[in-house]
């Protein structure tokens, strides 16, 4: 009998010795997920996800024509083809690796992103991105009147740490980009020639509506379309940075390694 009780209280103390050495861990990584330097150039490998190939095959530089244009944009523009504006691929670029820079961080630091979209026939290819990275998505295609408010209850009870929008024009995304700016929100959106840039964080100058993209609108899956594209790699971001963020094991203190 004594030579089990005194087992008991070896294994009693063994357990409480594991569960000081598990805490301690725990503690040191979350300190050392503030402290990783995040914001060094490239840190999460993001310019891996594409290529200038990729956004020229998406058809991202085909802008609307000259006479829809939003002047704000002027500095994104590389020129005017056949009455249509092209949109700077070299600019695409960079702004795209910013923004996949900055939801990569978010989900890194465990922050929720929102993928936003209402266009007609795109609701599954959101729908897909976010459920594959583990995010929520948007897709509310209802028609609002110029004055009437949007319910927006569902987003003041979870807010989101970023909110990615892929069709910024319409109205509704406009109200919930206001929405955002409201709440302090960060946004990513797409923008097209036409689209208003002011609502907008971050801003990816590029075609939102291509014509990859319209058939998908018909039902024909294409795997260049413009919206698949974005959404894609913006998914493939944030999962390759939940996996660092995972994977990440910083080593114990000297402290730690004298109770094992």
């Amino acid at each position: 009998v004594d030579e089990e009780n005194s087992f008991n209280e070896m294994l009693d103390n063994l357990k409480f010795l594991h569960s000081i050495v598990t805490t301690h861990q725990t503690s040191l990584r979350k300190i050392a997920l503030k402290e990783r330097p995040v914001t060094r150039d490239n840190f999460f490998n993001v310019k891996s996800l594409f290529t200038l190939r990729d956004l020229f095959d998406s058809r991202v530089h085909l802008g609307h024509h000259i006479g829809c244009w939003n002047a704000a944009n002027k500095k994104y523009l590389y020129g005017i083809r056949n009455n249509m504006h092209i949109i700077d691929i070299a600019s695409t670029e960079q702004h795209l690796w910013r923004a996949l820079n900055v939801a990569s961080l978010t989900a890194y630091s465990g922050g929720s992103v929102l993928f936003v979209n209402t266009r007609p026939g795109y609701g599954h290819i959101i729908q897909r991105a976010a459920s594959s990275c583990g995010e929520r998505f948007w897709t509310e295609t209802k028609l609002l009147g110029k004055y009437e408010e949007l319910d927006l209850t569902w987003f003041d009870k979870g807010k989101p740490d970023l909110v990615i929008c892929s069709s910024v024009n319409n109205p509704i995304c406009q109200k919930l980009l206001l929405h955002c700016n409201k709440y302090l929100v960060p946004s990513i959106g797409i923008l097209d020639s036409d689209v208003d840039p002011t609502n907008l964080t971050y801003v990816i100058p590029g075609n939102d509506d291509s014509s990859q993209s319209i058939l998908f609108y018909k039902a024909v899956v294409s795997t260049q379309s413009t919206g698949l594209f974005y959404h894609k790699v913006f998914a493939r971001a944030i999962q390759r940075a939940k996996l660092v963020r995972e994977s990440y094991q910083p080593e114990p203190s000297a402290s730690a390694k004298n109770l094992r």
